[in-house]
């Protein structure tokens, strides 16, 4: 589950888990900076240390993590076309939470994640997204309903396999 902030992450465990319980520990919910932090297997406390300060670019650490997922970014001993499926070790679904108020990267992120350039969905992630186009808040910095709208076109239904 990929969600705005931190504080929706900690409320969507909670009632998973009052919903699942012990079989919500299986689900990672993570934010968008979360989820690219470790895709690009980085911490805040890393980040820190090697910038000599406490101020966080998050943006580039979306970026870092896309270059990643595209395989733009050399790993020793990966073949680029395998870097995406090693990174997300098996993952198979995403839910995106609040999806009307994602900005460019963060859809970049999501789109990295879900395969959605991918050829015959193969390497596909299933996808959900929840949102509600008349929500948007987050215009002041970057967000645009243009997402949530533009999510058919993008995930247009696949048939499923027998």
């Amino acid at each position: 589950m990929l969600c705005f902030n931190h504080n929706a992450a900690v409320n969507l465990r909670k009632r998973l888990h009052e919903i699942a319980g012990k079989q919500a520990r299986g689900v990672t919910v993570v934010t968008y900076h979360g989820a690219a932090m470790s895709i690009a297997g980085i911490s805040i406390r890393d980040t820190v240390e090697s910038e000599g300060s406490s101020d966080i670019d998050f943006d580039k650490i979306i970026r870092d993590a896309l270059k990643l997922l595209r395989g733009k970014t050399e790993i020793a001993g990966a073949e680029p076309d395998e870097v995406r499926d090693q990174l997300l070790g098996g993952y198979s679904h995403i839910l995106v939470d609040e999806y009307q108020d994602i900005d460019s990267e963060q859809y970049e992120l999501v789109s990295a994640i879900a395969g959605r350039t991918l050829d015959e969905g193969e390497g596909r992630l299933s996808i959900l997204a929840v949102g509600d186009d008349d929500q948007n808040i987050y215009t002041f910095r970057g967000a645009n309903v243009r997402f949530i709208r533009q999510f058919h076109k993008d995930y247009p239904k696949m048939p499923l396999n027998p």
